[in-house]
């Protein structure tokens, strides 16, 4: 929604969904970092928001304390995906090497984060200026989504809920231009599987934490491409 919001250049609805996803989920201010990339003129707003949300706990708590928040907080985003002192099992882009003995080092994940993020902000402009405004929003927040589920820190299995909708709206236009095809099926079978991969327990413990980063990285790096070939 706040994708769609900005695409269209509706600056009060922007507001209310940027401070309602970084109440939600502060590692939402990825989208708002492509948002403000995409549409300049709603950089205000954005920042805005973000005052908003970052100024409204301390009507409510010391200022001592939320800036001790704060900090963890930064702290935290470079340091739990590769902190193994911690009780927090990251399934992030670090998760299927650390399963095979080959933990990535803070400094190295970091980079791929940069890197990563970098290829993100440049597919999401060449969306934006080269697809119908209908299929660019979804290719955006398809391409947003999977950043946030693969090279967010704090990724946990719950994450990979949010590219259900997205990665599944894109499988369906995938299936409808395309008249089906094995790449659709392919890839709406190994999206229904990743759902499902948390049911039985033995599977789940087979398959925690390394499988699902693998499985969104190949269906959305897929429809990505898909995307980007059109």
């Amino acid at each position: 929604l706040l994708t769609l919001s900005a695409l269209e250049g509706r600056r009060a609805e922007t507001f209310f969904w940027a401070s309602l996803a970084i109440i939600a989920k502060p590692t939402a201010i990825i989208m708002l970092l492509l948002v403000g990339a995409l549409r300049l003129r709603l950089i205000p707003v954005l920042v805005l928001a973000l005052l908003f949300v970052l100024a409204l706990p301390y009507a409510f708590a010391p200022a001592g304390y939320l800036n001790d928040q704060h900090r963890v907080f930064i702290q935290m985003l470079t340091s739990m995906a590769v902190d193994n002192t911690s009780h927090f099992v990251p399934t992030d882009f670090t998760a299927p090497f650390t399963t095979i003995g080959l933990p990535i080092p803070e400094f190295g994940a970091t980079i791929v984060r940069m890197v990563m993020a970098l290829f993100t902000l440049s597919a999401v402009i060449w969306f934006d200026r080269r697809l119908e405004q209908g299929k660019a929003a979804l290719a955006i927040f398809l391409t947003a989504t999977f950043y946030m589920c693969v090279f967010n820190p704090r990724v946990e299995p719950n994450t990979f809920a949010m590219i259900a909708v997205p990665a599944g709206l894109a499988i369906a236009l995938l299936w409808r231009e395309e008249r089906g095809g094995v790449l659709a099926s392919v890839l709406s079978t190994t999206l229904f599987v990743t759902g499902l991969s948390g049911v039985e327990r033995h599977v789940h413990d087979f398959l925690f934490p390394w499988f699902r980063p693998v499985a969104v990285t190949f269906i959305a790096g897929s429809l990505i491409w898909w995307f980007w070939a059109k």
